[in-house]
């Protein structure tokens, strides 16, 4: 049986509704245990953005919303043991790092958003992505 809820993770109150969500129809449907979460997000934003928590929307999406994600279910997964957390990567992370060198947050602003460009150039598009499957990697570490 197939079950399909709304989840967007560049939002975060949507992770909430969704691990609300989530919670309440394995209950009361009588769902086997969670027992595995698969984290695979890989958004390159080719303008820049935020979420709406006010996150780059790159990293916002690929790491933060799995974490947020990861956090609201650990309980149930400790709880459903033996359980796994499966976080999907890329080589990318071994790319430039858009945080490199950066000496305060203007900098590091101006080196995200890239403000005075409707798209961001293909180079530094990578790099923010690239930054946020590092964080994929040091997350799945941890």
């Amino acid at each position: 049986r197939l079950v399909c809820l709304q989840l967007d993770l560049s939002d975060l109150d949507s992770v909430a509704r969704f691990t609300n969500e989530l919670a309440e129809r394995a209950a009361a449907e009588q769902w086997p245990p969670l027992r595995c979460l698969v984290l695979n997000a890989g958004l390159l934003p080719g303008k820049p953005a935020v979420t709406q928590q006010g996150i780059e929307l790159g990293a916002g999406t690929n790491h933060v919303g799995h974490f947020v994600l990861t956090q609201r279910l650990l309980p149930t997964l400790r709880a459903n043991r033996p359980a796994r957390v499966v976080v999907v990567a890329s080589n990318s992370h071994f790319g430039p790092i858009v945080t490199r060198d950066v000496g305060d947050k203007a900098t590091l602003r101006q080196k995200l958003f890239f403000p005075q460009r409707k798209r961001l150039p293909l180079r530094a598009a990578k790099a923010v992505y690239g930054s946020s499957k590092m964080l994929n990697v040091m997350f799945a570490r941890e």
